[in-house]
């Protein structure tokens, strides 16, 4: 389970939480799809604004599950809630990014929990699950 946060990256305070298959089916079903697709578009053209625009998505703490997004010092303790289970990569490749997603899948897709494009589709998010305690 990941912690879900609704209204962009300055919310820092959970909407709930998660799992991987609902994760996955949000991202194929998105219901943000268009301002994703703004922020694509953007990126495509050399806009800088599409950065601004990310900030609004919707996102998660793919590592940990958290009441609020703020873990440092005395606050780990009241907000950190439990470990995922998984670890997250997000790669920027400096070469053509599909065909990069698609090598990554062809050589870790087998051990990969999920591998998807970004939300500018600069890169690849990827999430792995971690099997030792």
């Amino acid at each position: 389970m990941f912690s879900h946060f609704r209204g962009g990256i300055t919310k820092t305070i959970s909407s709930g939480t998660i799992t991987v298959p609902e994760l996955i089916n949000l991202i194929q079903t998105n219901p943000q799809k268009e301002i994703i697709n703004d922020i694509r578009l953007r990126r495509s053209n050399g806009d800088k604004s599409y950065k601004k625009r990310k900030k609004t998505l919707d996102y998660i703490t793919p590592n940990c599950v958290v009441r609020k997004r703020k873990l440092d010092g005395v606050h780990f303790e009241k907000n950190f809630i439990q470990p995922s289970g998984y670890i997250f990569f997000d790669f920027d490749p400096k070469s053509n990014v599909n065909q990069f997603k698609s090598a990554f899948i062809q050589k870790y897709g087998h051990i990969a929990s999920m591998i998807c494009l970004s939300s500018s589709a600069g890169g690849i998010s990827v999430l792995f699950k971690i099997t030792n305690a």
